[in-house]
């Protein structure tokens, strides 16, 4: 990866929070690995524990192939 690339990624209103969350990736080299920023908005901060919880377990089973 030669530049920073930037995935935004959407979700429905989950029935455990209060709203609509965007969570967007920026992906950038980073001595022969990847650096990933993730920036959650559109979320009550009351939620931001659990949004971020709910969000990484889902990107935890789509690497694992689940």
């Amino acid at each position: 990866m030669s530049r920073p690339r930037i995935v935004p990624c959407g979700a429905a209103p989950a029935t455990a929070l209060r709203g609509e969350m965007t969570i967007t990736f920026t992906l950038a080299d980073a001595g022969g690995g990847t650096e990933i920023l993730a920036v959650h908005d559109g979320l009550p901060a009351a939620d931001n524990g659990t949004g971020w919880r709910m969000s990484l377990a889902k990107l935890a089973a789509l690497v694992e192939g689940g």
